[in-house]
């Protein structure tokens, strides 16, 4: 069974179109139950091959995506994306929202693979996991703080 778990980044900068830049994850630990995670973004350990992204609001599923992020890319311990918003009025709603900076916060939902352990913080594990994102959702608050 995968493991499904999200973390959650600001948008970066409105373009002047309905495009942004984006960074979908960082390595910055995050503490869960077992101890800390950190996603492990060294060539090979990120899975990119779901890309591009859908686009859906606050992890919903069931509801059709307003969007795609493409282009990701790796850049250094960070893996960056171009959202790109559709043509439905809902999705031009949310690109005004972005542009006016309302809407400032995405979260990725991600599988992970098996951990390696990366030492302690403060007496509690630290382990890296190789990664595989699904889907880029807008958020209401980010947990992640390194944008």
């Amino acid at each position: 069974m995968t493991d499904t778990r999200t973390r959650e980044l600001l948008i970066e900068r409105a373009d002047t179109g309905d495009t942004f830049p984006v960074t979908l994850s960082t390595e910055t630990p995050v503490l869960r139950s077992f101890g800390y995670e950190v996603l492990d973004h060294a060539p090979g350990s990120v899975d990119l091959s779901r890309a591009p992204l859908p686009v859906i609001e606050g992890h919903d599923a069931t509801r059709l995506n307003i969007g795609v992020v493409s282009d990701l890319h790796l850049d250094g311990q960070r893996l960056r994306g171009t959202l790109r918003l559709g043509l439905s009025a809902r999705a031009r709603e949310v690109a005004a929202d972005i542009k006016a900076r309302i809407v400032r916060s995405v979260s990725i939902g991600y599988s992970v693979g098996t951990p390696t352990r990366a030492g302690e913080h403060d007496g509690t594990p630290v382990f890296r996991f190789p990664f595989q994102p699904f889907e880029l959702s807008l958020v209401a608050a980010p947990a992640d703080p390194a944008t």
